[in-house]
């Protein structure tokens, strides 16, 4: 079971992602700012996957990549609603996910990361879908 751990502070958003996540046999554990984010990180290995936010109240983009990627040696995935053009491509992380991105391309998404023996050849940023990120109706 792979294990993420969700930086978002967008608790509708963070709550549909980590349902989803849930559904797919991910363990998540969500936080909602990045000291807090380094907190669960400190001396420990306990995550496959950070799925980041880049526009956290209380951080910056950069900074905030470079923290958490320093603090973990699990895979960083950006995540923002920013346009690309407004993306440093030197980000030290694995690939942005530009929101809203919809539920199979999550799904496609996170199989290739934390899946053992999946390959990793999903392109570094990918775009917007049409459908929606929620969790999938009568999920609980």
């Amino acid at each position: 079971m792979a294990r993420v751990l969700i930086v978002e502070d967008d608790a509708e958003f963070c709550e549909s992602l980590r349902e989803l996540l849930e559904l797919e046999g991910c363990d998540v554990h969500a936080v909602g700012a990045l000291y807090l984010a380094l907190e669960a990180l400190a001396g420990q290995d306990l995550f496959d996957l950070v799925m980041l936010d880049l526009l956290l109240p209380d951080s910056r983009q950069l900074p905030a990549v470079r923290a958490v990627h320093s603090a973990t040696r699990a895979r960083v995935i950006a995540m923002t609603a920013l346009s690309p053009d407004d993306v440093p491509r030197d980000l030290p992380v694995e690939a942005v996910l530009y929101k809203p991105f919809g539920r199979e391309e999550l799904r496609r998404f996170i199989h290739r990361r934390v899946q053992p023996g999946r390959p990793t050849n999903e392109p570094d940023h990918v775009g917007s879908a049409a459908e929606p990120l929620s969790p999938e109706p009568g999920a609980s």
